[in-house]
């Protein structure tokens, strides 16, 4: 058994009509998601027999540039595409994911970040407008710059504006971080924000970029995680407050490097930070790093290019996929954001993972203290995963940290949302399904219906 039937959609128009007949729809693009295993939907979850999946990227791409350093996008538009548009107009982006070839508009659905968020903010912030088709297949605007209590769905009802407001207070502790357990909802376009298409598919956006600046690419070589996390920890310490001439802080541990052909392999057995910083007094910059840094030398800190940035970065999340697609396997990584200050008690308990005779890699977004630990299993070492992924996310919790800073829940990580959510979140879920999806036909297996029970998997 699996998805019904796998439909490509030409058109906004077309899949306006699709809307407007009956049946379940599970809106994708890319298929890039690391939480959605579309090739492994037929045997791993029998409850999408009956849900269509519906192929966005098929849309014809339109992009256009706005007043005030702004882009529009509609269609099957890519991350890399887009740069490449922006670029040749004088703009840049303030925010793109690591996979490249992943649509952008389904990044709002998931609520994307990126390296550059350590300077510029997740995509959510970048907001200006966005478009989507509601439940009856009509078009919807929603703005960033109005407050969500004053839409309509919360102006018109105090009990729906005193389920939000407790919503909201449950998220304070999380304002800091990119995003928090469940989306957040502050301002109007964050109705479709990280909600995975569960509320209406968006057709349109439009970006906020800035005029194209100079940046310089480096790494430095530095020691193993697993033998001493000290260097790590002063050099994310150092350039915290250096946020805006520091663009982005990148990690590849060493067994991320050995998964790279041996001749792209920039050092043996050491891991990588990668900065990408304004060329405007980027010397001043490293020299403040060296000296609060006594542990690097010069002789460890290199010059890449653009290309080589996004190369190196972008290949070990797509080699790892490519792995366990060939293997038949689930991804059994992680997605986890905490305070500078746990990042500590972070690397803690991924260094207990690495113990578990399964091999395993640690990358991600080292400025923001937000690392992917992925476990490169094999059928046999399933369960054994399972059990540390289960016990991780209960620590997770008990530092406060945020369980899925970027790549949403999608089908794989629901079963580790459950101990996340509270009868706040589930109320505010059932009323916007209610007043946007009242037939429940938007991904209705998706996190806000997690009354429902899970295959663990």
């Amino acid at each position: 058994m699996g998805c019904q039937q796998r439909i490509a959609v030409k058109s906004i128009s077309a899949l306006q009509e699709m809307i407007r007949q009956k049946g379940e729809l599970i809106f994708c693009s890319s298929k890039t998601s690391t939480v959605f295993p579309f090739e492994q939907l037929d045997d791993q979850y029998p409850e999408l027999a009956t849900t269509s999946l519906v192929e966005l990227s098929t849309i014809p791409s339109k992009m256009k540039i706005l007043a005030d350093n702004q882009v529009q996008v509609q269609g099957g538009v890519v991350w890399e595409e887009l740069d490449q548009f922006v670029q040749a107009h004088g703009l840049e982006l303030l925010s793109y994911p690591t996979e490249r070839l992943a649509t952008v508009l389904a990044g709002v659905a998931t609520s994307a970040t990126g390296e550059r968020s350590f300077a510029f903010g997740p995509l959510r912030q970048q907001i200006i407008s966005l478009v989507y088709l509601d439940h009856r297949g009509e078009k919807r605007s929603l703005r960033a710059d109005r407050l969500l209590v004053d839409h309509p769905l919360f102006k018109e009802s105090r009990q729906a504006s005193d389920l939000l407001q407790k919503y909201q207070q449950l998220g304070n502790n999380y304002q800091t971080f990119k995003n928090g357990p469940t989306p957040r909802l502050e301002q109007e376009s964050d109705l479709m924000v990280g909600f995975e298409g569960q509320l209406g598919p968006v057709v349109e956006l439009t970006l906020q970029c800035r005029q194209k600046s100079d940046s310089i690419y480096l790494y430095i070589a530095t020691s193993r995680w697993e033998e001493m996390v000290d260097s790590h920890l002063d050099l994310v310490r150092t350039i915290h407050p250096l946020r805006g001439q520091i663009i982005s802080c990148e990690l590849l541990d060493s067994n991320s490097c050995k998964l790279l052909p041996a001749d792209q392999r920039l050092a043996k057995n050491s891991d990588l930070i990668f900065l990408e910083l304004d060329a405007n007094g980027w010397e001043e910059v490293i020299e403040h790093i060296l000296y609060c840094c006594p542990w690097i030398v010069e002789q460890q800190v290199f010059e890449i290019s653009r290309q080589q940035f996004f190369s190196y970065r972008a290949q070990i999340p797509q080699l790892v996929n490519e792995r366990n697609q060939r293997l038949g396997m689930i991804k059994k990584g992680t997605d986890v954001q905490v305070r500078l200050e746990q990042l500590g008690s972070l690397l803690d308990l991924y260094r207990q993972g690495s113990k578990l005779n399964i091999p395993y890699l640690l990358f991600g977004h080292l400025g923001d203290c937000h690392l992917h630990f992925n476990l490169l299993t094999t059928a046999d070492q399933v369960e054994h995963a399972n059990n540390y992924l289960r016990t991780f996310y209960s620590q997770v919790g008990q530092i406060n940290g945020a369980p899925f800073a970027e790549h949403g829940v999608g089908m794989i990580k629901q079963q580790f949302l459950k101990s996340f959510l509270t009868k706040e979140h589930r109320d505010l879920f059932n009323y916007l399904k209610q007043q946007m999806d009242p037939d429940n036909r938007f991904f209705p297996q998706g996190f806000m219906q997690l009354g429902k029970e899970q295959t663990v998997v």
